[in-house]
């Protein structure tokens, strides 16, 4: 998905003949004659300066519109322009009031501004001219004959008008977002929007955000009434005012109400941030995002590290903290960008949309299911690897039904006598000697021979690890083999299964994975291992009291803690167990689909925060607990969203 953002007045498509001669520093020209060599949609980038309201201002862009219905203006003083039924004429009021008005909407009688003289003489306009803000009537600012002579414009009565057919063209003019044509005062094209919005329509983008400043630079925007939607619409109506007459109205509602276009002011959009605390994944490991700099590494969306490119502290704001189905959470501002599924969105195969935490507040549920999917990482992270002193799957082996005392022969008790023979080809210099039963004993092969006392290398490296007298409730995966290559992390999560876990299927359907353990540390790192492959991990208590004693060697045992059961799903690819009979089970049934949706969001007070921008091609990264979040707009947004908030010194 991809998102593109129009900044600007409104107006677009909006075209003249292509005979019309638009007044240049190079004489009269012809507007076709500036397309020549385009099609028909083609936008092409040109140097020109042209006569407009402001005086003599730069085009960037011409635009062909192919052959279109047209309406033919015509004055009393013999001046007659060609354009489109859309196409912004600016009209003299009764009152004496400026407006822009489209050619359809002009009648005869009617007094518009033309240009006076064929020189691009004028002068830099003193009057703010409202109808570049905002073209409701009750906007429009009222202005003196003399005024507008002074700017090299006077008006002229409208004698009649009739329909036609031609070639159209329009050109972009970033200043006044005018220019002069045939005489008369015509509104540009706004480009970015018109490409958006063609983009859109052919599915280039999955989502679209068109924006414009609310205020000039170095102006403060001050106190407004009103919800959000009633402080800014006024600011806004010029780009909805374009939009409609791109798209019909109803649908372009239904896109609008469904996210895939948002419209807002420069200075409503800042603040897509988090905590300063916040964590983010780097390939070293955890890092808070406010130690962040240009030029750091954190890990996106496939698993791979990408560059941060630019860092921008938000100051102090209000968070929330949000909440997922498999209890991971992390907190950001109400602006905060996610990109999200929908159940529709899931049916038809759709793209993920990219939503503000604030859109989803109060919206999480759909009927009887969860409303919003987040996406899940589309492969392993990649750590930086590292040298481990014990073989991975032996230690997950050893951390579900081993025995490291450290004072005694480690020892190993299964069931499997496949698992003591993994075991064992797993430990370069070990015999794993079977005891009796179920119990088998960790013997160094060199060990005592010729009254040589040699460190038992399990013990040695279980000593280096911190792992030598845990117990069952207290163990746990050495933060080297967390993050570690992702081979590393699958093999200690295969040992953990193939000892204290198992595919549980129910009526036929998918296959689960359980994990259990009384360590509540070792649940941590079994949930840490299944995300960072790209899996999902639920996990609930099953309290000791009350529970039916289990048997070991005939007799009854009772529960001396609580256990946690760890429901696990993986994505395809990934197999979970080496142990023969589990890892038949497994692929016969298939393990399902991972997802994680969004269960709550809830104030979290306020807090420091700052924004991050991010190489990767999707804008998401990994924060808190492996979700994945989208970071802020690029940098043109945020030095246009800056100069809403500073001064114009600041800015230069």
């Amino acid at each position: 998905f991809d998102i593109v953002f129009g900044i600007g007045p409104a107006g677009t498509g909006k075209c003249v003949a292509g005979s019309s001669l638009v007044l240049t520093t190079r004489g009269l020209l012809p507007i076709a004659s500036l397309a020549e060599g385009t099609v028909p949609g083609e936008y092409r980038p040109i140097d020109l300066e042209v006569a407009s309201l402001s005086g003599v201002e730069r085009a960037s862009h011409v635009y062909n519109g192919g052959r279109s219905r047209t309406l033919r203006v015509r004055t009393r003083l013999g001046l007659e322009i060609e354009a489109t039924p859309e196409h912004p004429l600016l009209r003299v009021r009764p009152d004496g009031a400026l407006a822009w008005q489209r050619a359809e909407e002009l009648r005869a009688r009617d007094f518009i501004a033309v240009q006076r003289g064929q020189a691009p003489l004028g002068r830099a306009a003193e009057i703010r001219f409202a109808y570049r803000a905002d073209r409701r009537q009750e906007h429009a600012t009222a202005i003196s004959v003399e005024e507008l002579h002074a700017l090299g414009f006077s008006c002229a009565e409208i004698s009649d008008i009739e329909d036609g057919e031609a070639n159209v063209y329009d050109l972009t003019v970033p200043g006044s977002h005018s220019f002069c044509a045939n005489g008369f005062v015509n509104h540009n094209t706004y480009l970015a929007m018109a490409m958006a919005i063609a983009e859109l329509m052919k599915n280039s983008f999955a989502r679209i955000i068109l924006t414009r400043p609310a205020v000039e630079a170095g102006e403060k925007l001050g106190f407004l009434p009103g919800d959000l939607a009633e402080k800014v619409n006024p600011y806004l109506r010029p780009l909805y005012d374009a939009l409609h007459d791109m798209v019909d109205f109803d649908r372009a509602r239904r896109m609008v109400e469904r996210g895939t276009i948002e419209v807002a002011p420069l200075g409503f959009m800042r603040g897509r941030a988090q905590p300063v605390t916040s964590r983010v994944l780097t390939h070293l490991g955890w890092r808070r995002i406010g130690e962040l700099e240009p030029g750091d590494y954190v890990i996106g969306s496939d698993g791979r590290a990408t560059q941060v490119l630019g860092v921008y502290p938000q100051g102090q704001k209000e968070v929330f903290r949000l909440t997922t189905t498999d209890r991971a959470s992390t907190r950001c501002c109400a602006d905060h960008l996610w990109a999200v599924l929908t159940p529709q969105d899931r049916w038809r195969g759709k793209v993920p949309r990219v939503l503000t935490l604030r859109e989803m507040l109060g919206r999480l549920r759909s009927a009887h299911q969860h409303r919003f999917e987040l996406p899940i990482l589309s492969a392993p992270v990649r750590f930086a690897p590292c040298a481990v002193p014990l073989d991975p799957y032996a230690l997950g082996l050893l951390l579900g039904d081993g025995c490291l005392t450290g004072s005694t022969t480690p020892a190993f008790a299964t069931g499997d006598a496949e698992l003591a023979c993994y075991l064992e080809s797993s430990l370069e210099g070990i015999e794993v000697a079977h005891k009796a039963g179920v119990d088998y004993v960790l013997r160094h092969r060199m060990g005592g021979r010729g009254g040589l006392r040699i460190p038992n290398p399990i013990t040695v490296a279980a000593r280096s690890l911190g792992l030598c007298g845990a117990r069952s409730s207290t163990k746990f995966v050495p933060p080297e083999y967390l993050f570690n290559a992702p081979d590393v992390r699958l093999a200690v999560l295969q040992g953990l299964l193939d000892t204290d876990g198992g595919p549980v299927v129910q009526d036929g359907r998918s296959c689960r994975i359980h994990f259990c353990t009384t360590s509540s540390q070792l649940r941590d790192d079994v949930v840490f291992l299944v995300r960072s492959l790209g899996g999902v991990a639920y996990w609930r208590t099953r309290a000791a009291e009350g529970r039916k004693p289990g048997r070991a060697r005939g007799r009854d045992v009772a529960h001396r803690s609580d256990a946690y059961v760890v429901d696990i799903r993986l994505p395809a690819g990934v197999v979970p167990f080496r142990l023969g009979r589990k890892a038949e089970k497994y692929a016969a049934m298939g393990g399902g689909r991972p997802m994680r949706f969004v269960r709550s969001i809830e104030p979290a007070g306020s807090e420091e925060c700052v924004c991050i921008r991010v190489a990767a091609p999707d804008s998401l990264y990994v924060t808190d607990d492996f979700l994945l979040t989208h970071n802020t707009l690029n940098d043109s947004f945020v030095i246009l969203d800056e100069a809403q908030n500073t001064t114009t010194e600041q800015m230069k």
